[in-house]
């Protein structure tokens, strides 16, 4: 599995670092600027997905752990907005192809605490939102009007109570994407 992935992932590189290479050469070129645009976005985009899908591969190898309660979390300084943005990039196509409308919204909550960088596991935080994403494609496939709306806010205090934060969507009209409860 990991060859064929390596493979993908080196064919997107070369395809991106080929497209950039018109940049300044653009009398040689003989599709538009924006195609060419396209072809780098959608390396980019294959390029992501296929890291995701090694994360995937690798999470997999590592299941046993899981019984063992063994499975590591592993935070390291990283830009969440970064992160978010990484993981619905790489539903740009499925988003377009199904009609659907894709917000990103950064709260006054997060722009009033002027955080950029959070401990946090960024490939354990791209799974959620993956999988997030993807529940809200597959289970509102039937509605008149799609729409998926990601909020991320900020607090420098930590929460009190319990170990746990809840998180509330705005709206959801998919029953289980009601509440997410994440353990802190």
């Amino acid at each position: 599995m990991r060859n064929p992935l390596s493979a993908i992932v080196q064919c997107a590189d070369w395809i991106g670092t080929s497209v950039l290479a018109f940049e300044g050469n653009s009398k040689d070129v003989l599709l538009p600027r924006e195609i060419l645009d396209e072809y780098a976005d959608a390396a980019q985009t294959i390029q992501l997905c296929a890291q995701h899908q090694k994360r995937i591969v690798d999470d997999v190898l590592t299941a046993s752990k899981l019984d063992s309660d063994l499975l590591s979390i592993a935070p390291v300084e990283a830009q969440p907005i970064a992160i978010i943005k990484s993981a619905l990039k790489m539903f740009d196509g499925e988003l377009q192809k199904s009609r659907m409308e894709l917000r990103f919204h950064i709260e006054s909550s997060h722009r009033k605490t002027s955080v950029d960088w959070v401990h946090v596991d960024p490939s354990r935080l791209l799974q959620i939102l993956i999988n997030l994403m993807t529940n809200a494609i597959k289970f509102t496939q039937t509605e008149s009007r799609r729409k998926i709306a990601v909020y991320l806010g900020a607090s420098l205090e930590r929460p009190k109570g319990s170990n746990s934060i809840q998180y509330l969507p705005k709206s959801s009209t998919y029953p289980s994407l009601s509440m997410i409860q994440a353990e802190v």
